[in-house]
């Protein structure tokens, strides 16, 4: 999204007009139901290759990013009766990344007793669209909570509780799907004051001849294993703890460290990503075998001080990248998408004209 242009929001009130806001600051971004508001946009007011909702993921030339997640916890959101200083929770991610450098700034901005966070209103037709995709409560609005992050390490996340909306900080810098950040944070304790008994535990019965830990002398005992969003959210929590304690080594022929400490960086955040990837037939709520269709459709990592937006599909395991930062520097690059009236986008899938894999059997045999 080019910096200067201007953006259209949802109405948030019968009878009130689209707000509209200018974008401050270039930013990348993976939008997952953008075809579905594309569907609806007579009713937005705009071509459908001007659609903006919904940004799903994205980072900006600041250095700033906003992850959406699901929360089927929101109790809902209250109703505005003028679009000033007002906007749809849908567009929230899509204003931050458009207007903001900091968390610091993103909570000044949005801060209850100035700004409010809303449902939008569209036609009835447009909502059960919406609805219909699953997109909404049976109630017709979004359930979903976001995570805040910049380069200096601040995390912020926003969440609804039906009156008003609330800005809680995030030491961990993790956020996962429902529940809502306390009760995240609740079990995260609540696990870890269990598993600081452990040791004890194994201790007597190893000296009793009962029981002989797994890893002896370990100090490390193993996060939750299953797939459901708060058993993520904990492992991701403990894993971040740990995950700046050893660097790879320097000279082994495996070690991404041979190409640079950014590549040793990106990789140890991969493997940790990797830890809560959902498998195909795995739900979010760490059941097998369901109806639902909650795979791992992407990942991404983002790189804030380098201002890199990496992203990648199952479809191959190649990595995909943008460099925010050179978009922010090619003036003449940036005037040119300026004046376009549609958004560049690109399929996250890989393009299949080219192999998803290197082939070295010409290299051993």
């Amino acid at each position: 999204m080019s910096r200067g242009k201007v953006l259209s929001f949802l109405p948030v009130c019968e009878g009130c007009p689209p707000s509209k806001a200018t974008v401050q600051h270039n930013f990348a971004f993976l939008s997952s139901a953008r075809s579905l508001f594309q569907s609806i946009s007579k009713d937005l007011g705009v071509g459908p290759d001007e659609v903006v909702q919904v940004v799903s993921d994205g980072l900006n030339e600041k250095g700033l990013s906003v992850t959406v997640q699901w929360d089927y916890d929101v109790p809902g959101y209250p109703n505005a009766t003028t679009s000033s200083r007002a906007l749809s929770a849908i567009d929230l991610s899509t204003y931050i990344l458009a207007s903001f450098g900091t968390v610091v700034e993103v909570r000044k901005a949005l801060d209850p007793a100035r700004f409010s966070i809303v449902n939008f209103q569209l036609s009835s037709a447009a909502t059960t669209t919406l609805r219909n995709s699953g997109l909404l409560s049976p109630e017709g609005f979004p359930l979903i909570h976001l995570g805040v992050h910049d380069a200096a390490h601040g995390s912020l996340v926003i969440e609804f509780q039906g009156s008003t909306h609330v800005l809680l900080d995030n030491p961990t810098g993790v956020l996962t799907n429902e529940p809502q950040l306390l009760q995240h944070y609740s079990q995260l304790k609540r696990y870890m004051n269990n598993r600081m008994q452990v040791p004890q535990i194994q201790f007597q019965r190893f000296r009793e001849g009962t029981f002989k830990p797994v890893h002896y002398n370990s100090t490390f005992y193993a996060p939750p294993g299953d797939h459901s969003s708060q058993s993520r959210f904990i492992r991701l929590a403990m894993l971040n703890q740990v995950a700046g304690l050893r660097s790879w080594p320097q000279n082994a022929s495996w070690s991404p460290n041979g190409a640079g400490p950014s590549k040793g960086l990106f990789v140890a955040a991969e493997t940790i990503l990797n830890t809560i990837v959902l498998p195909p037939a795995i739900d979010d709520a760490g059941g097998a075998g369901s109806a639902n269709d909650d795979y791992t459709q992407v990942m991404i990592l983002r790189d804030h001080a380098n201002l890199m937006y990496y992203f990648r599909s199952p479809r191959s395991p190649q990595w995909q990248a943008i460099n925010v930062r050179k978009s922010s520097s090619d003036r003449a690059l940036s005037r040119r998408r300026l004046l376009s009236p549609t958004l560049r986008m690109i399929p996250v899938g890989h393009n299949d004209d080219k192999p998803w894999y290197t082939d070295v059997s010409a290299n051993v045999l």
